[in-house]
């Protein structure tokens, strides 16, 4: 297995960690003007804020 090879899979596990990031937070805001009832909103927002500190955080550890 080359660098250039090892380089890749790292640029590809960070490209879908900032997607992933991206999705929740696009999620996590638009509970605000989903059509749903206001605790179903809730907990959707908890949920895809959590996943999205969550990636966050497995992002910054693994990058140190």
């Amino acid at each position: 297995m080359s660098i250039a090879t090892r380089l890749s899979e790292w640029e590809t596990k960070r490209r879908f960690v900032y997607a992933g990031m991206t999705l929740a937070g696009l999620l996590f805001v638009s509970t605000l003007v989903l059509p749903v009832s206001p605790p179903i909103a809730q907990l959707i927002a908890v949920f895809s804020f959590g996943v999205m500190s969550g990636l966050w955080l497995g992002h910054l550890v693994y990058s140190i």
